[in-house]
């Protein structure tokens, strides 16, 4: 399904986190020599071996079997959050430069969450535990508060709440974070009992902000934070199964993404094809042994990498489908006044939810908070633009939440 989303994937047959644009034809072409590797067709690339930055951590020693990637909007730059095995954890900026924050340590690292304050939280899966590093204090700070979890797996900062959220092999936790950034707290205030064991992966449902992800051995479920209950969902019949490293929806499409392991991958946990549900599909990524891949905002959101690869001919544009949206609005979405209004983006694009030059605003926790893409339209208001339709964006500060004004 076309979308401006990329790929964001822990790869360990490089060793690198690798972004990928998955509607690139060079590496979804037949064998031949059009086809190119993911590692030779991702747009941006990331290996600790390769970082100054982060020198003193042994990545010789500490960068091994890549766990985890995860992108973040912060202060106005894109982050990815890293992860593996062996014991480095960093936050690296996707334009480039120097780590914001890095740490090795023991335990498996599984996977890591960044904070609005700039704090980093890591979940390391062997050592039992949750740690909330005062990262906004410094690119080595080492101060931070401790939970122990057993099986700690998986990650997600609720910013409604303003809780991080952690799974673990028996449960689903959150945690109050404190109020100090240099002084980072981890103080449970709820707990729910998984259905069944082995928590695994934890993220955010992009399309309903009252819902989490969340994957166990043997199952794929949705959290709903307003009934405090695991919930039905959408095409649930496709995506539930076993073993599932990874899970996601498209903010722009609303395709599932997930990742599990393939018997056939010389990697017993690793794949070197993702899967797609609503609508159904795969892509192989040739020379691969993937953990873990998530969607990411492209280019428009980014502004980096600044192109990405040409689209294939006749290409179907791009549009924002069904992506929930807190909009201030009069008496229908989009129009001014100081009210706030819940709307949804449908398909085809809405002519009074967005026009040329108009900004939608989106809370500041929204995964593509940020995107600004111009929309042209002819005299008759129809979109002439072949890609990009909409325009998605400034961003409100302190108002993310339902019911925020």
């Amino acid at each position: 399904m076309p979308t401006t989303s990329l790929l964001l994937a822990a790869d360990q047959e490089s060793e690198r986190v690798l972004a990928l644009d998955p509607d690139d034809w060079s590496w979804l072409a037949p064998p031949g020599p059009d086809r190119r590797s993911a590692r030779q067709a991702a747009l941006w690339s990331w290996s600790a071996v390769e970082d100054d930055s982060v020198r003193d951590l042994e990545p010789e020693r500490t960068w091994s079997l890549v766990s985890e990637a995860k992108f973040r909007l912060r202060g106005g730059r894109g982050w990815v959050l890293t992860t593996a095995s062996r014991g480095l954890a960093a936050v690296v900026p996707y334009s480039g430069g120097p780590a914001y924050w890095a740490t090795a340590m023991e335990g498996n690292p599984h996977t890591m969450e960044l904070l609005p304050d700039g704090n980093a939280a890591i979940a390391a899966s062997e050592g039992g535990f949750v740690r909330l590093y005062a990262a906004s204090q410094g690119p080595r700070s080492a101060r931070c508060a401790q939970y122990d979890l057993f099986g700690a797996h998986g990650l997600q900062w609720d910013g409604a709440r303003g809780l991080l959220w952690a799974l673990g092999w028996y449960e689903l936790i959150a945690l109050d974070v404190g109020r100090d950034p240099a002084r980072p707290q981890l103080t449970p205030v709820h707990t729910v009992a998984l259905p069944d064991i082995d928590g695994h992966d934890l993220s955010a449902v992009a399309l309903d902000p009252d819902r989490m992800w969340l994957t166990t051995a043997d199952h794929v479920y949705q959290y709903s934070f307003r009934a405090d209950a695991f919930a039905r969902y959408a095409g649930q019949r496709s995506i539930d199964g076993p073993g599932i490293k990874s899970i996601g929806d498209d903010p722009i499409t609303g395709q599932v993404l997930t990742v599990s392991p393939q018997a056939d991958d010389p990697c017993v946990w690793c794949t070197a094809t993702v899967g797609f549900h609503t609508p159904a599909g795969s892509r192989h990524l040739s020379g691969t042994g993937l953990y873990k891949a998530r969607w990411m905002p492209g280019p428009a959101t980014t502004g980096w990498p600044p192109t990405r690869a040409e689209p294939r001919p006749g290409r179907a544009a791009a549009r924002l489908v069904g992506v929930p949206l807190e909009l201030r609005g009069g008496d229908q979405p989009g129009a001014p006044g100081d009210g706030v209004a819940e709307g949804v983006l449908a398909h085809p694009v809405v002519p009074w939810t967005v026009r040329a030059g108009q900004d939608v605003l989106v809370g500041e926790d929204h995964p593509f908070a940020g995107v600004h893409q111009e929309v042209e339209r002819d005299a008759h208001g129809r979109v002439v633009r072949d890609l990009l339709d909409v325009v998605v964006v400034r961003v409100r500060r302190g108002w993310g939440r339902p019911g925020a004004g």
